[in-house]
């Protein structure tokens, strides 16, 4: 069954729940996924820095959390 590649929710959270299944590839394609829908979810990119922790070391990770940190921080309070 695929998924309708329009909801990046709906994919984000597909993507939450592979990496919680260890399912890391899968997880980081379904992150990347929905940010290419929606660039600015949040959990997608959380997913990609975690992915990118457990796939390829902590320095890409670090990149990736750093900038979404600087995303949040830009947020409106």
């Amino acid at each position: 069954v695929e998924l309708a590649p329009t909801r990046a929710d709906l994919v984000e959270l597909r993507a939450l729940c592979l990496v919680e299944t260890g399912a890391f590839l899968d997880a980081r394609d379904a992150a990347e996924a929905a940010l290419a829908i929606e660039p600015e979810r949040y959990a997608a990119r959380a997913v990609s820095a975690w992915c990118a922790y457990r796939l390829e070391g902590p320095g890409e990770a670090l990149v990736r959390l750093g900038e979404l940190e600087d995303s949040l921080r830009a947020l409106d309070e």
